[in-house]
């Protein structure tokens, strides 16, 4: 009988992993469309920098942060160990690189 519980509790807690991945990609989804529906790109410009400390921080948390950027477009950052190369497609009628840079800096990652 008690093989059994534990059994059951383990398929339980497999089942709410499993649920809470799904949730968590299907929330990644809904914000993907949020920052696209946000911005309208009149005047495209893209640019790319470095950001450090990549290993600590996760892609996901620099594309939230760059989304608070007004202007800001499509993200898309590539990690190799301890850095990022982010590439940003940006309004330049509404921000500018260095804008977009300051506000990654500003949350705590260094920027080359």
């Amino acid at each position: 009988m008690r093989v059994q519980i534990i059994r059951i509790m383990m398929v339980l807690a497999l089942l709410l992993v499993v649920s809470a991945c799904n949730n968590e990609k299907e929330a990644q989804n809904n914000m993907d469309t949020k920052r696209a529906a946000k911005t309208t790109i009149e005047t495209t410009k893209t640019g790319t920098f470095t950001v450090l400390g990549m290993d600590c921080c996760p892609p996901s948390v620099v594309k939230d942060v760059l989304a608070q950027v007004e202007g800001v477009g499509k993200t898309s950052i590539k990690v190799g160990g301890s850095k990022g190369e982010v590439t940003v497609s940006f309004d330049d009628k509404k921000t500018d690189l260095n804008a977009i840079k300051t506000a990654v800096s500003d949350f705590g990652l260094p920027v080359e």
